[in-house]
């Protein structure tokens, strides 16, 4: 954290000090009692299923300098920061810190591929100097503000700006006050709370209502929801997979199993040639391709080349493994309709350089679609059966549509395996079953559905 002492903590956030009695340094703030170390903060912060005030004990016998807290009633040992709401207090305090420490900021939101976009954007910029990300993908309204008040000496930082509610974006958006804002494209993510495509649109666009004077917004010229001739206090720059008449296009995009090269085109000429990302799938070079235009005023064209080629992408995103003679595509963070077609698509690409493997697809449930859920998972599975692999396993409950699509799509029905909820170790063991033989697998599925666990016992 931007080392501070607990009185400018206090006021940052707008809280009121009782039994502090000196005003002692902090250098780290936490929410969870087992991070706590010296010279720490811990907030207690009241989740769904537990209350952080629980465990104000036993962050104070690890050593925390102070607390922040909504409760009054504590054992005047304890040195508190008191406010109305923990949460709030957090945004407070990070737009205060983001104020005086930051000179830029890119923030990165859109239903898909916003983590991979940020991480390209900070392998780029890193590539001269130490900056500050959102780590994995801590992008919400507690994670954002947490990545914020963990900075030591950055002065430059990329945050993912991720939202599930209406109004969440105006909260992140007044924090961030970026002055690169990325929105990376507008589909069907947390449709069960945000409804449809278009308010997903209007609730993503919120981000650029709080860009700098004179910063710079990067969008998706593919996307109609995202296109707009409004006249705007910031520069606007399109990207495209395929239209010319957008800022930026992707041109000879080549993808292998070692990864995708292509040409960048800049307003109608070849700006950059032959540019690589370690990544499959032409989604991901219009993936560099956003990160590319973030960036492109401030660094050099060998910094980018060489950020974009040494990219690591985190968490479980698109993990290439060898596993007992298996090529293993597991993409287990989080699951939609266009994140699944993409991942397809990588499949196929990696099972055209594996000719002799089998070609095995597992799917879980995609969470949080709401209404759309049955069509989504039926449409998903037409498209799986297209693609002809060996074997199909679906599992999950919302996820039985796949195996009907996937039927309906000429697909041999002995060679699709359906698991419900209740049924994870069975389907493991089919799994385990199928890919006895060399193959080539996809795992892919929503977060809650912990797709990893169907080769845990391997990583």
């Amino acid at each position: 954290m931007i080392t501070s002492r607990i009185s400018e903590l206090a006021a940052a956030c707008g809280g009121r000090m009782l039994n502090v009695r000196n005003d002692t340094v902090v250098e780290n703030i936490v929410i969870n009692d087992k991070e706590v170390k010296e010279n720490c903060c811990y907030c207690a912060i009241k989740g769904e299923s537990y209350d952080g005030c629980d465990f104000v004990p036993t962050a104070m016998e690890r050593g925390a300098e102070v607390i922040l807290t909504e409760r009054r009633e504590w054992d005047r040992r304890y040195p508190l920061i008191v406010v109305d709401d923990v949460k709030e207090a957090l945004l407070k305090a990070a737009k205060y810190y983001r104020e005086k420490e930051i000179k830029r900021l890119y923030a990165v939101s859109g239903s898909v591929g916003k983590t991979t976009v940020k991480d390209m954007i900070h392998s780029i910029l890193a590539v001269n100097g130490r900056i500050l990300k959102t780590p994995e993908n801590k992008n919400n309204l507690i994670g954002a503000p947490l990545t914020l008040l963990s900075n030591s000496d950055a002065d430059t930082a990329v945050i993912e700006a991720g939202i599930s509610l209406n109004g969440e974006m105006d909260k992140l958006g007044e924090m961030l006050s970026p002055d690169v804002a990325v929105i990376t494209n507008i589909e069907n993510m947390h449709t069960e709370t945000l409804g449809n495509k278009e308010n997903i649109a209007r609730q993503k666009l919120k981000l650029l209502s709080y860009i700098r004077p004179c910063g710079k917004a990067v969008l998706l010229y593919d996307e109609q929801l995202l296109r707009s001739s409004d006249p705007v206090g910031y520069e606007r720059i399109y990207v495209s997979a395929s239209d010319e008449s957008a800022d930026l296009c992707l041109k000879n995009c080549v993808t292998e199993a070692s990864g995708t090269t292509f040409d960048v085109m800049y307003r109608g000429r070849i700006m950059y040639k032959d540019i690589f990302v370690p990544l499959v799938g032409k989604h991901n070079a219009l993936n560099a391709l956003l990160a590319l235009a973030a960036v492109l005023d401030n660094v050099s064209e060998d910094d980018i080349r060489l950020g974009l080629e040494n990219v690591k992408i985190s968490g479980m995103r698109q993990k290439m493994l060898e596993i007992n003679g298996n090529k293993v595509i597991l993409d287990a963070y989080n699951a939609g309709p266009a994140s699944c077609r993409a991942a397809l698509d990588t499949f196929d690409t990696l099972s055209r350089s594996e000719k002799s493997k089998k070609r095995i697809v597992v799917f879980g449930s995609m969470l949080e679609l709401g209404e759309i859920s049955e069509s989504s998972h039926y449409a998903l599975g037409e498209e799986t059966g297209k693609r002809t692999p060996d074997a199909l396993i679906v599992y999950g409950s919302e996820a039985e549509p796949i195996a009907l699509g996937a039927i309906d799509a000429g697909m041999n029905s002995g060679s699709i395996f359906h698991f419900t909820d209740g049924e994870k170790s069975v389907a493991i063991n089919k799994f385990e079953e199928l890919s006895r033989e060399p193959s080539v697998i996809l795992i892919k599925g929503s977060r809650g559905m912990r797709m990893e666990e169907f080769i845990e016992k391997y990583l």
